[in-house]
């Protein structure tokens, strides 16, 4: 302790010694923890300095954002596993690895902007809930729905599960809103500007979240399209005729060897390794089992 400490402990311990006038005991107690609290104070006053500066100016940088950067956005990514994020109307968004969401803290006019894959869960039928980047604003209604958007891709993908959407392409001459009905997969090409909404044919968009992979009755000339894409490798048929085989199945497995064996047992077809790719050989189907 420094000569201040010492000469502060000294009067402490001389104010003990001294015969104490009678009075009530809170006074008593009162004068003791000024005295210990004069103590701790001497000793320890440069770090309770240190800290009450420092959480005061955290105090003022805090204040300071939320006043000069209202529109300041909230950046939630999904890095190397599948990430559910509930934003503040408990709307409930599933990301898959490697999706980037973004919005406003205070989402007052209910606008997000997602890369990657995403599951919303849209629970509030109003205000509608709407996506929105450079190129396109989306509104969705109250439902389920399935987002892809790939910028190096250019290309953006909406599936309506359940409910519908109206998208407007910004700074599009001609045709710039389409209503999205229940059950139809929307894509907009970036670059060609080109908007359409078909019905979906492949019902495994959410094959990440799920873990499953479903066909029904569904001709290879869709089905080997969707495993080349989710698995990331290239599949090819040997002719044109296996592409009207009829293929049923469903599957939980997160390899591809499996399924190609099971379309080749009902399908009666081999599997040959081709250049880069693998080949599906048989005689084919004809037309008439597909329609």
């Amino acid at each position: 302790m420094n000569s201040m400490q010492n000469d502060h402990h000294k009067q402490y311990q001389d104010y003990l010694k001294q015969p104490q006038p009678k009075q009530k005991r809170w006074k008593h107690y009162y004068t003791e923890a000024v005295f210990i609290f004069k103590n701790l104070w001497y000793q320890y006053r440069i770090a309770a300095i240190v800290f009450l500066s420092v959480l005061l100016m955290a105090s003022i940088a805090i204040l300071y954002y939320q006043f000069a950067y209202p529109n300041m956005t909230r950046t939630v990514r999904a890095k190397q596993n599948i990430l559910t994020h509930y934003l503040p109307d408990s709307t409930e968004v599933v990301l898959n690895k490697g999706a980037v969401l973004k919005y406003r803290p205070k989402f007052e006019n209910r606008s997000l902007l997602i890369e990657g894959e995403a599951h919303i869960k849209n629970n509030i039928r109003r205000p509608v809930l709407q996506l929105d980047n450079r190129q396109l604003n989306i509104q969705l209604s109250k439902g389920d729905f399935y987002v892809n958007y790939q910028p190096k891709a250019v290309l953006y993908q909406l599936i309506t599960i359940k409910g519908s959407a109206r998208a407007d392409a910004k700074e599009l001459t001609g045709r710039t809103i389409l209503n999205v009905s229940e059950g139809a997969c929307f894509s907009f090409d970036v670059a060609s500007r080109l908007m359409q909404a078909p019905p979906i044919k492949d019902y495994n968009y959410l094959h990440w979240e799920t873990g499953k992979l479903r066909y029904q009755h569904q001709p290879l000339v869709e089905v080997i399209p969707s495993l080349a894409e989710h698995f990331d490798t290239s599949i090819k048929l040997s002719n044109h005729n296996l592409e009207h085989c009829i293929f049923d199945g469903e599957y939980t497995s997160d390899r591809l060897q499996p399924i190609l064996d099971s379309i080749c047992q009902q399908l009666h077809l081999s599997i040959q390794q081709g250049d880069h790719s693998i080949v599906l050989v048989g005689k084919g189907c004809p037309m008439a089992d597909y329609e």
